[in-house]
C-alpha cells in the first residue's frame, strides 16, 4: 500500500501519538511517515489493508513487533486521554479514506 494512500486514510495522522507525519522528511527523521502492521505480522497479523496504519517513524520504531494489546495496555494506564483519542481517530476514518462523521 502506498504511503499517499495511508495519508490521506488517516488524515495525516499517526495513529499512536496523533501528530502530523511530514511527507517532506524520510526516515530515519521521527516525524517521517511509515507504514505499521497494527497487529505484527510475526505474531499473526496480515499483510492487507486492515492491517496497515499510518504511523510516524518514532512510534514505529518504538513498537516493534509488540502485541497490540500490551500497547493498548500501557496507553491506558499511562494517559487514558490519550488512549481515548487514538480509538477516536482510527474510528473516525473508513477503509477508503472518508470521515464517517
Amino acid at each position: 500500500m502506498k504511503i499517499e494512500t495511508l495519508i490521506a486514510r488517516f488524515r495525516g495522522r499517526c495513529v499512536y501519538c496523533g501528530k502530523a507525519v511530514n511527507n517532506e522528511v524520510k526516515q530515519p527523521h521521527p516525524d517521517a511517515p511509515s507504514r505499521d502492521h497494527f497487529i505484527p505480522v510475526s505474531r499473526g497479523g496480515s499483510r492487507g489493508a486492515k492491517n496497515t496504519v499510518l504511523a510516524c517513524y518514532a512510534c514505529n520504531q518504538a513498537k516493534g513487533n509488540m502485541d497490540p494489546r500490551l500497547i493498548l495496555f500501557t496507553w491506558l494506564w499511562l494517559n487514558p486521554r490519550s488512549f481515548h483519542a487514538a480509538v477516536e481517530r482510527v474510528d473516525a476514518v473508513n477503509w477508503d479514506g472518508t470521515t464517517i462523521h
